[in-house]
């Protein structure tokens, strides 16, 4: 018998890279040919976005008391040692 696949059920997108975002990790990550996300093995919802261009920006996922998942921009990460607000 052949399984087939249910109509309601999503296909689930690869996982995302996990690593310990130290802050020599940031700072020597290189980007890609696309924007790309790596999750940290740390802290359960933190994520660094790094932009095809190089910026890199802190992400915080969560679920909202609905139950529906969301993400929220916490900031840019600067290279140059400044606070992240211009």
């Amino acid at each position: 018998m052949s399984k087939v696949p249910s109509a309601g059920k999503k296909k689930r997108k690869p996982n995302k890279p996990k690593q310990n975002l130290s802050a020599a990790y940031v700072e020597k990550v290189k980007p890609k040919g696309e924007a790309f996300e790596v999750s940290d093995t740390g802290a359960r919802g933190l994520i660094l976005l790094v932009h095809q261009s190089g910026a890199k920006s802190w992400i915080m996922r969560f679920r909202r008391p609905s139950g529906k998942h969301a993400k929220l921009t916490l900031g840019s990460y600067y290279m140059d040692g400044s606070p992240g607000v211009p």
